[in-house]
């Protein structure tokens, strides 16, 4: 019978090697992929849900860890196998009312609020030394900046309201395996100001948004030419000029992730 080993905690503080072949450390990285946009920072209190499979079976799901002073901790241990192949999965924030069997976070981001997800994953092989778990945190959404600039024969300070639809708003990600379904396709209503960019979070998708919108009386609807491909951790913008004389005109440009931070929903506790 195999030696049954403990996967104590996950950290940013140094990993300890262990000597009595019973317990198994393991840290975290608070760092993003070379895909994200910049470095997270995480407070004191902010939780990650932790899951674990061993041999491809789930060992544990959801299991919450608070992050303090540098390092995440949890009251609950994961017990594995030595030799075991351990398949570990976080997402950040926090949700505590998930379904075991099956496990999803649904983010929906037609509603206010919801700016960023974080997922990130990574397999061990265990053994009676000290493990390490590198799980650099990706984002989940990808990231729409709208700019509406009007001729000078319109107002320039006056409100706008638009709709982007022709795009799915939801996504359910499996918190175990990772896995997405995208679904919801709605709109997403916003309102701005003339020059003021609007930033709008959306799952990553191949698609051709519409946006349409309605300023000192009169109505447009534009769309790009052809399908834009999304991707996740990186922001889209969209300059749309127009005027009551001419028709309105798009132009995408794509942002560098370096120059793009997201905003981290606050923490769930």
């Amino acid at each position: 019978m195999r030696s049954k080993f403990i996967l104590y905690g996950l950290a940013v503080a140094a990993l300890c090697a262990c000597t009595n072949n019973k317990d198994v450390g393991a840290r975290i990285s608070t760092r993003m992929s070379a895909q994200a946009s910049a470095p997270t920072d995480f407070h004191d209190g902010d939780r990650i849900g932790v899951s674990a499979r061993e041999f491809n079976v789930p060992v544990c799901t959801n299991q919450a860890w608070q992050y303090s002073n540098g390092v995440f901790t949890s009251a609950d241990s994961i017990l594995v196998e030595a030799g075991s192949e351990l398949r570990l999965s976080a997402y950040f924030p926090y949700e505590a009312a998930l379904d075991e069997a099956a496990p999803t976070i649904t983010i929906d981001t037609r509603t206010d609020g919801y700016t960023d997800y974080l997922w990130a994953a990574d397999t061990l092989t265990m053994s009676s030394s000290g493990m390490q778990a590198e799980l650099r945190f990706r984002h989940v959404l990808a990231r729409i900046e709208c700019v509406f600039r009007p001729s000078a024969e319109y107002p320039q300070d006056g409100t706008l309201s638009f709709v982007l639809s022709g795009m799915q708003t939801k996504v359910e990600k499996n918190v175990l395996n990772g896995a997405e379904t995208l679904s919801g396709e709605a709109v997403i209503t916003r309102s701005t100001q003339p020059g003021q960019p609007i930033l709008i979070e959306i799952p990553a998708q191949s698609a051709r948004p519409v946006i349409s919108y309605e300023y000192a009386g009169n109505s447009y609807s534009v769309t790009p030419v052809t399908d834009q491909q999304y991707e996740a951790g990186r922001s889209y913008r969209y300059e749309i000029a127009f005027g009551p004389e001419s028709d309105p005109t798009i132009s995408l440009m794509q942002v560098s992730e370096q120059s793009t931070n997201f905003q981290l929903l606050p923490p769930r506790r």
